[in-house]
């Protein structure tokens, strides 16, 4: 698997740069007609996401069957629709037809499962 973009300490991507990266980064063949979970941080971790979440929306839309996004808090408290829709930058859900926006769960009995342990 290739790596796709450019970093650096004092870098700041542009949104132009961005969009080429996940055109680049992300074939058509690994979305079209299928679901996709995208996995952010929550609001303890500093980025671009509602430009990031914008161009994911703008690249995958269209072709997969569904585009959905999940906060993953650690164990932070969950944020609830309206507080995941403002992380997101999201005025209006309605615009978003193929997504539903969740929170990771982790504080409810039975969402979690056990596949197996490592010993140390």
């Amino acid at each position: 698997m290739e790596v796709v973009g450019f970093g650096g300490k004092e870098l700041v991507v542009k949104e132009e740069q961005v969009a080429e990266i996940l055109q680049e980064g992300i074939p058509g063949e690994l979305y079209k007609g299928k679901s996709v979970l995208v996995l952010t941080p929550d609001g303890t971790r500093t980025c671009p996401l509602p430009m990031l979440v914008r161009n994911l929306k703008e690249r995958l839309g269209e072709e997969c069957e569904a585009l959905d996004f999940m906060v993953a808090l650690g164990t932070h408290p969950p944020l609830g629709r309206e507080g995941i829709l403002r992380l997101y930058g999201i005025e209006r859900e309605d615009s978003w037809p193929k997504s539903r926006f969740m929170d990771h769960r982790w504080d409810l009995p039975g969402t979690l499962v056990e596949v197996g342990r490592i010993a140390a």
